[in-house]
């Protein structure tokens, strides 16, 4: 459970179950988060994710026990939470300094983007499509540009133990909070660079099989009516979400780039050799600066059927 630090402000709570059935329990804690959740579901989502944090234990243990009862420090816990939560706006992942992805428990701080369900689809699908078409004993290199908190490079790091991993990221926050996270899983075939994505394609020595990125795409034009609709985000750095004046800056510099660094190992397969996440109106722009630079693009939509990814051969 994370550490409970003193909120340094008066509760303004309304009182909550602190021994019941789990389900009553959560359902009170529920209903303080609701101002804050997008719907019920999401809500009672964060209340369990709360319990499990505050007990110690699983949302399946705890249903099976027949009675749930919050001791003073879970029910302080509890209550900490609701304030960064409901009060401060906090995502609820930062407030439990944890996410899950694709099987990981994923260490996360403010202000390093919090990995998505979105980037959680497409990498998982990713790992599919990679294990079908390369051999289990090939090896393989892999770049993870704007690597954040690390969760592609690793994922893709830990589905492929004979793959070298590297992960660039700008900020050192995100380079140490991705470096925290390999240790956590125990990864050797990946390590992390703090640079300028732009400077090290442009500098670098090195050549990759695959090219994997997550780049900051909100235009700045986007950035204040993505807050006023989320107000989450203002928690997590601007410079890992907003790519330049159109939200392309990235994707013309990783494309501009990707010849050079791209070995050509897999040149002619259908394995792809550039994959980025987009945002759901870019995909005909990316895909078009794409196969401008020599590549066959194919932009592929998220669970919620729309374009989340473009994929390069």
């Amino acid at each position: 459970m994370p550490e409970v630090d003193d909120p340094g402000q008066p509760m303004r709570l309304s009182p909550f179950v602190v021994q019941g059935s789990a389900l009553a329990v959560v359902t009170s804690i529920s209903r303080q988060l609701e101002p804050v959740c997008t719907g019920g579901m999401a809500a009672d989502q964060e209340a369990w994710w709360l319990l499990e944090a505050a007990t110690g234990r699983s949302r399946t243990r705890l249903v099976a026990d027949s009675r749930c009862v919050l001791d003073d420090t879970a029910r302080r816990f509890v209550e900490y939470a609701l304030i960064e939560r409901v009060q401060k706006k906090k995502p609820i992942e930062y407030v439990l300094g944890a996410v899950a992805f694709c099987g990981f428990a994923f260490e996360v701080v403010e202000p390093v983007l919090i990995p998505r369900q979105e980037t959680e689809e497409w990498v998982t699908t990713l790992v599919q499509e990679l294990k079908a078409k390369i051999p289990s004993n090939a090896r393989f290199s892999i770049l993870d540009a704007c690597t954040g908190s690390g969760c592609i490079g690793l994922v893709l790091a830990a589905a492929f133990p004979n793959a070298t991993v590297l992960g660039v990221d700008i900020s050192s926050e995100a380079v140490a909070l991705a470096e925290r996270n390999r240790l956590r899983f125990g990864l050797n075939n990946i390590s992390f660079v703090q640079c300028k994505i732009e400077d090290f394609l442009e500098k670098t020595n090195k050549q990759f099989d695959i090219v994997v990125s997550n780049p900051p795409y909100l235009s700045q034009g986007e950035w204040p009516a993505a807050c006023a609709a989320c107000p989450s985000l203002i928690w997590e750095s601007q410079q890992a979400l907003v790519g330049g004046d159109d939200g392309l800056h990235f994707y013309r510099s990783i494309i501009s780039q990707a010849k050079r660094v791209l070995s050509g190992g897999f040149a002619g397969s259908d394995v792809p050799q550039l994959v980025f996440e987009i945002g759901y109106a870019q995909g005909k722009l990316v895909k078009e600066l794409a196969e401008r630079a020599g590549f066959f693009a194919t932009v592929k939509k998220d669970l919620a059927e729309k374009d989340r990814v473009v994929w390069c051969v």
